[in-house]
């Protein structure tokens, strides 16, 4: 992606998107919330570039599919909602208006995970590494580096469980 293109990424775009894909939703599809979750899967992996499938895996390994999950990190920060959104992003995320609460949406979690993927692989490239990254970080700490790794193979075996199958990214 271009840095121009990447630069859209920026303000209020994430937030619009979000919000877009959201207002749709019917109180007659939230009572579906799997039919619902594919469809945010694939509007966020098409606005993005990314595979939905990978974003449903990657949801998968984070919460379980759980819209409601929270978790508490060893280093003291939350992880919630279904792509589990750390509490490190909060802020940032607060600049294009999506709070902490907004993230127990899952379409909203949906986009968001999304929209953090799309940074890793602006930066690694559409790899395992950039996959990795999404739970485990940047540094290049060796612990580090194999928790990044083995976070990209648990993902990679959700992947390959899921009908949809798809090539390595």
């Amino acid at each position: 992606m271009g840095v121009i293109a990447w630069s859209m990424f920026r303000g209020t775009v994430i937030k619009s998107a979000v919000l877009l894909a959201c207002a749709w939703l019917t109180p007659a599809t939230a009572a579906q919330p799997s039919t619902v979750w594919d469809d945010c899967f694939q509007g966020a992996g098409e606005f993005y570039g990314i595979s939905p499938v990978l974003l449903k895996a990657i949801a998968i390994q984070e919460s379980s599919l759980n819209p409601l999950a929270k978790n508490r990190n060893t280093n003291g920060t939350w992880d919630i909602g279904l792509l589990q959104i750390n509490q490190s992003w909060w802020e940032r995320l607060q600049a294009f208006g999506i709070r902490p609460e907004d993230l127990w949406d899952a379409c909203v979690s949906i986009y968001t995970g999304a929209w953090i993927l799309a940074q890793n692989i602006h930066q690694y490239g559409y790899n395992w590494k950039a996959v990795g990254t999404y739970n485990a970080g940047t540094s290049k700490n060796p612990k580090v580096e194999a928790r990044r790794n083995d976070y990209a193979r648990r993902v990679n075996h959700h992947l390959n469980r899921l009908p949809e199958r798809l090539r390595d990214p």
